[in-house]
């Protein structure tokens, strides 16, 4: 009997560790600050004359994808001297003040380590410690309309539709202005949809969804927005967009914090009396965010 009991024992044990479940890993989670100063440690912010102060932290990635390329520039040391600056990578470090990485890749860290040496002072003064971080990335975005031939149907079967942005502080929001009010019953429905051969307008409006704070205004350079995709659409003769480069019909405009809209008219062409028209965007920028260190340096101890 007391080995029956044993037995039963063992199955019991071997069920319940058969039931309990494996730990899951955490969600990864991109973030829109696709690049951050996470960990960032001095030594000490009341620094001696002569004395020696180090600056340090990680550039993180929080991207989904490789960034291709990392500037941090230590541009602003009043009141320091003597720049020590390490990289964490030998290849990366430019001078004393400035270290460049080809690139990161996605949730990946680089360590960097600035020393300082504290100038000699006659009292308690305070000196500003700033360094910038830029980097360069870029995005897509997809908008999806219903085009109808108004004298076969009085409204689409489907509705129109946007991709979610792709992960990164900008994006563009693509503004079809074919705002339509429907009634169903006390409640009115917006929707979005284009008659066949009618031409219409659409905005492209530049928005920044970052929260780092001290960043540096935003300005995209003529052809690094571009349309690269037009499915049944014609593009019109008012657009900010014309040519042809890699990115497919570049922009003629900058876009910045003043011209943060670019404009097109595009007409619907196909032979059918229902159909999609696509238009699709990508775009190239540049990033960059400036943190600071507050110190007071002491007079030397006599």
């Amino acid at each position: 009997m007391r080995q029956f009991f044993i037995i039963i024992s063992i199955i019991f044990v071997i069920f319940l560790a058969g039931c309990v479940q494996k730990p899951t890993k955490p969600e990864i989670q991109f973030k829109n600050d696709v690049v951050t100063i996470e960990n960032l440690i001095v030594d000490t912010t009341a620094p001696y004359s002569e004395n020696k102060v180090n600056i340090e932290f990680d550039i993180q990635s929080n991207a989904d994808r490789v960034i291709p390329q990392i500037t941090v520039n230590f541009f602003d040391i009043p009141g320091f001297s003597e720049p020590s600056l390490d990289c964490g990578l030998n290849n990366a470090k430019i001078d004393d003040r400035i270290c460049r990485y080809n690139q990161l890749e996605s949730l990946d860290s680089i360590h960097v380590r600035m020393t300082l040496k504290a100038n000699k002072v006659e009292s308690p003064t305070p000196f500003v410690v700033s360094f910038s971080v830029e980097y360069s990335y870029n995005g897509m975005r997809e908008a999806v309309i219903p085009v109808i031939n108004p004298l076969i149907r009085k409204e689409p079967s489907f509705k129109f539709s946007q991709s979610e942005p792709t992960v990164g502080p900008i994006l563009f929001e693509i503004q079809p202005l074919l705002e339509r009010e429907k009634i169903v019953g006390d409640k009115t429905i917006k929707e979005y949809w284009a008659i066949k051969d009618q031409e219409f307008t659409t905005k492209f409006v530049l928005k920044d969804v970052g929260t780092i704070k001290n960043v540096l205004p935003i300005n995209i350079p003529n052809g690094l927005v571009g349309l690269s995709d037009l499915i049944n659409l014609e593009k019109g003769e008012i657009c900010d967009f014309s040519g042809t480069s890699s990115m497919g019909i570049p922009s003629t405009k900058p876009v910045n914090k003043t011209f943060d809209t670019l404009i097109c008219t595009f007409k619907p062409k196909s032979n059918q009396d229902e159909f999609t028209g696509i238009i699709k965007i990508n775009y190239t920028y540049t990033y960059e965010f400036i943190r600071s260190v507050n110190f007071v340096v002491q007079p030397s101890l006599k």
